[in-house]
Order: structure tokens, then C-alpha cells, then sequence
């Protein structure tokens, strides 16, 4: 029995993230939920407790297996090789994971209606400045990069970096390996050193 629950809960999670992803949270019913999930409503009710519970559960996951990806790949010898490697793992996860990425986005962004941002894409967001931030202070130590304020610099470089991916989202573009390093060149030429 406690099998059959868990594919059950894992259907609701999977068909959930297909359908907040193309109708957003106040387009999906729990109703339409559950027949597409094969199973009654109650049994959302069950695991997730509501809607709002069942949308965060999504989210979260989201997050986890994002960050896992991109932090995973922040290494390598310079700002720039580190960035790159986040860039091209993000982009990977990307086209892997394109409903998760517009979920991410929408919440990132505020829009969906009828759900507010969440409390939980902010500790996402300052985690991912605080990663940038430190590769600046590592860049200007190294004398890779200018003297720059590391936190603007970071929610300079996280700005371009999301207005850049938000083309994948919406329009199912995937940059090549030399677009992500293009990117990242454009980005730090504001702050390299002269």
C-alpha cells in the first residue's frame, strides 16, 4: 500500500509541475489535478494539505534540484571559467527541465496569479548572491576584476545572467556553449579590469 501512495504522490507532483508550468497556479484547478493524475482529490488534500501546499511542494523541489545543478558545477580557476560553468549547468538543467525553469521564473518574478512570491525562492535568491558576490571578491583579489562593489555587482551579473535565460523559457531557445561564454564576457566587461 505505502508503494502504491508514493506513485500515487508522485504522480500529482509531476503532473501538477506540467500544469502550473503551461497554465500557471491560478489557471490549475485541484480538479483538473487530480484527473490528470489519474486519482480523487482528497488524495491531494492527503499529501500536500492544499493547493498552495501542493504549488510550494513543487516549487521546492524545483529549487532543490536547480541549485544542486548549478552549485555543483561553480568551479574553476577564474570568475569568468567559474561562470561559465554555472552557465552552461544552468543552461543543461534548462532544457532538461523546462517546466521546473518557468515554475522557478514565475515565482522568481511574481507571476502567477493568485500566488504571491514565496518565501521560498528569496533564500534561493540571496544564496545565489552570496555565491556571485564572493566570486567578485575573489576576481578583485586576484586582480581579474576592478574594484567594484561585490553585492551590486552580483545583482548586476544574476540581472543579465536571468533576463538572458528568460529568452529559454519563453520562447524554448537554448544558447549554445558559445553563446553562455558570449554572455558571460558581455557581463563582466562592466567590471573587469582595465
Amino acid at each position: 500500500m505505502l508503494k502504491k501512495r508514493s506513485n500515487i504522490k508522485q504522480k500529482i507532483i509531476d503532473v501538477s509541475t506540467d500544469l502550473f508550468a503551461s497554465r500557471g497556479f491560478g489557471g490549475t484547478s485541484i480538479r483538473e489535478i487530480a484527473r490528470a493524475a489519474g486519482t480523487k482529490i482528497p488524495n491531494i488534500y492527503y499529501y500536500f494539505g492544499s493547493k498552495e501546499g501542493l504549488y510550494n511542494y513543487v516549487l521546492k523541489d524545483a529549487i532543490a534540484h536547480f541549485e544542486a545543478s548549478v552549485t555543483e558545477a561553480a568551479r574553476g580557476e577564474s570568475v569568468r571559467d567559474r561562470l561559465v560553468a554555472m552557465g552552461r549547468a544552468k543552461h543543461r538543467f534548462m532544457a532538461q527541465n523546462t517546466n521546473m525553469m518557468r515554475i522557478l521564473f514565475s515565482a522568481w518574478l511574481g507571476s502567477q496569479s493568485g500566488f504571491k512570491l514565496t518565501e521560498e525562492i528569496r533564500p534561493t535568491l540571496a544564496r545565489s548572491l552570496v555565491i556571485i558576490s564572493e566570486m567578485v571578491k575573489q576576481g578583485m583579489a586576484s586582480g581579474e576584476l576592478r574594484q567594484v562593489d561585490p553585492k551590486l555587482a552580483a545583482w548586476f551579473l544574476l540581472g543579465v545572467f536571468n533576463t538572458y535565460d528568460m529568452r529559454m523559457v519563453s520562447m524554448g531557445y537554448i544558447p549554445t556553449e558559445e553563446e553562455t561564454e558570449s554572455v558571460v564576457d558581455l557581463a563582466l566587461e562592466g567590471i573587469k579590469r582595465r
